[in-house]
């Protein structure tokens, strides 16, 4: 269980560095577009740019106090309940942006195909691996709660 909520620590950690790439993202989008190109295929392209990183950007935000709030109660052991209602939490948030992910790798991919680079397609692949992390953390968290764990005999206290 220890090992499960340092898992999530690092999850929780991996999400606020997602945040901040996604911020910066969002700044690095505005600062290359041209304020002079009033095409509709440019301002199209910059607003599903800001749409994208900014649901990526609230949903890894939503998913930090998660991330860490069922790390800290995976680590200490404590409220299965309340852990395995987090965990669930955590697994639709992820999907979140992992459903986003996926969208952008399939768009890329049926780009990628015709230029054909190996390098390209390779990179498209693990950046849409990348969001299934916490889903597969959260389903692993699901299933080793809903195990029983052994008991370990109380000793007696001696008088």
């Amino acid at each position: 269980m220890q090992i499960l909520g340092i898992t999530h620590f690092a999850l929780g950690a991996l999400a606020s560095i997602g945040t901040i790439l996604a911020v910066v993202g969002i700044f690095w989008v505005s600062s290359i577009s041209d304020p002079t190109d009033r095409s509709g295929e440019a301002k199209f392209g910059n607003e599903v740019a800001y749409l994208t990183l900014g649901i990526v950007a609230g949903c890894l935000f939503l998913l930090l106090p998660i991330t860490f709030l069922l790390g800290n109660r995976l680590f200490s052991q404590r409220s299965r309940v309340f852990c395995i209602v987090m965990a669930v939490g955590e697994l639709l948030w992820g999907l979140f942006p992992g459903g986003i992910a996926a969208f952008i790798f399939f768009t890329e991919l049926s780009t990628l195909q015709s230029s054909g680079t190996t390098a390209t397609i390779l990179s498209a692949i693990l950046s849409a691996a990348i969001p299934a992390i916490p889903i597969a953390v959260s389903i692993a968290t699901i299933i080793t709660l809903s195990l029983p764990f052994p008991q370990t005999p109380k000793t007696p206290a001696s008088p």
